[in-house]
């Protein structure tokens, strides 16, 4: 069983503080609530230190338990209890017809996501960037695996229109698909019975094809940018460490 000391541990929280606040504050989006599941985070996995059995680092192991409490706390909001998430409104494609470096369009990324429903951010977070399954967010969240994807799908929409303007207005396939299979393409999740006639339309399909590349594109933008640290408030850390003493 792997161990470590108060020590060590208060060199782990200064290490590792600044990215794991900026992770939190992606799901909980209020800095105050978000630096609580920060201490609470840590107090909690000194805590159940004699259960960190090495099988994974000590930071993946910390990160799990900092999803877990701050989804806990959007429970108790009830940001995420809702089984069916709300319609997004028309979106002004601020984007459109511009070329911005890196730093920027991490930016518009981010404001993209930030913009989002509680209820899709979350899922868009957990799974494009944190890289959770959908099976795993269904039952970290207590949603059905249908629910999670819908969400995820007007999410990934969301943002690939932000980011892309030239994919708005491909309301659906051509021919009469579906725009939700084309999603399912790309995720690599289509249904046996469907898999040939939607491969075979996109091969044909210029508008699916230009769609289907420019939504890879976007959807992979966040997780490329996921580890932006965040500035951690002047004696949060202390507050950390002083817990983790007394406790």
């Amino acid at each position: 069983m792997a161990q470590w000391n108060s020590n060590e541990f208060e060199d782990y929280v200064k290490e590792s503080a600044s990215r794991l606040l900026a992770t939190i504050r992606r799901i909980l989006r209020n800095d105050t609530d978000a630096e609580d599941a920060l201490q609470e985070t840590y107090f909690a996995a000194w805590r159940a230190r004699d259960r960190f059995d090495g099988r994974s680092t000590l930071n993946t192991w910390v990160h799990r338990i900092a999803i877990n409490t701050a989804l806990n706390k959007l429970r108790k909001t009830g940001s995420v209890s809702m089984e069916v998430g709300s319609d997004l409104e028309e979106i002004e494609h601020h984007a459109s017809g511009r070329r911005i470096d890196d730093l920027a369009l991490r930016e518009v990324v981010w404001g993209a996501i930030d913009q989002l429903p509680d209820d899709q951010r979350v899922v868009l977070v957990l799974r494009d960037i944190e890289q959770m399954s959908s099976e795993e967010i269904a039952d970290r969240l207590g949603l059905t695996s249908a629910a999670v994807r819908q969400r995820l799908h007007r999410a990934r929409k969301y943002v690939a229109e932000t980011l892309s303007p030239e994919l708005c207005g491909a309301e659906g396939m051509t021919c009469g698909g579906r725009l939700d299979l084309l999603f399912d393409m790309i995720d690599g999740m289509l249904a046996e019975d469907v898999r040939e006639p939607v491969l075979t339309h996109v091969a044909e399909c210029d508008t699916c094809q230009n769609y289907a590349a420019g939504f890879r594109q976007t959807i992979m933008l966040p997780s490329g940018t996921a580890v932006r640290a965040a500035e951690v408030p002047v004696g949060l850390i202390e507050r950390v460490i002083h817990l983790i003493h007394k406790g």
